[in-house]
């Protein structure tokens, strides 16, 4: 009789495990899919940021060149002034031109600052992809076995 019971128990388990296999079979493809989906959105995220990171640079580049035209404008200076009139046009000019140097500047920093952000957020994206990849891969390989 106990081997009888025994006998059950391990039948019952046996049916209790094919169960769990089913049910874990049949979650897979949902955990498959969202995963997938998440890093599709991911790799959205990551293109977005590129592309911003690439505007960024570029003005940044922009930025530096017009600083340097106006601190070239600045640096030049008539050799002498007819009158006190042109002596202010040039002054006035020369003023101009540090002021918007300056803005140029400005801007060259504020972006600059945007294109290391971006490089910082990147690396934590592509860190991030990575193990989404890999646990894809793992849910792929364990559906298959």
């Amino acid at each position: 009789m106990a081997a009888l019971s025994s006998s059950r128990r391990a039948e019952s388990f046996a049916a209790y495990q094919a169960a769990q296999l089913r049910k874990l079979q049949k979650e897979y493809p949902k955990r498959i899919a969202s995963v997938q989906a998440d890093l599709t959105d991911l790799h959205q995220q990551i293109r977005e940021l590129e592309r911003e990171k690439a505007v960024a640079q570029r003005v940044v580049l922009l930025a530096r060149q017009d600083a340097e035209s106006f601190n070239t404008e600045i640096g030049t200076e008539p050799v002498a002034f007819t009158n006190a009139s042109s002596r202010y046009a040039v002054s006035a000019a020369q003023s101009r031109a540090k002021a918007r140097a300056a803005q140029a500047n400005q801007v060259a920093a504020t972006y600059s600052s945007r294109v290391e952000d971006a490089d910082r957020d990147l690396g934590y994206l592509y860190q991030q992809a990575e193990r989404m990849e890999e646990v894809l891969a793992q849910l792929e390989s364990e559906r298959a076995q």
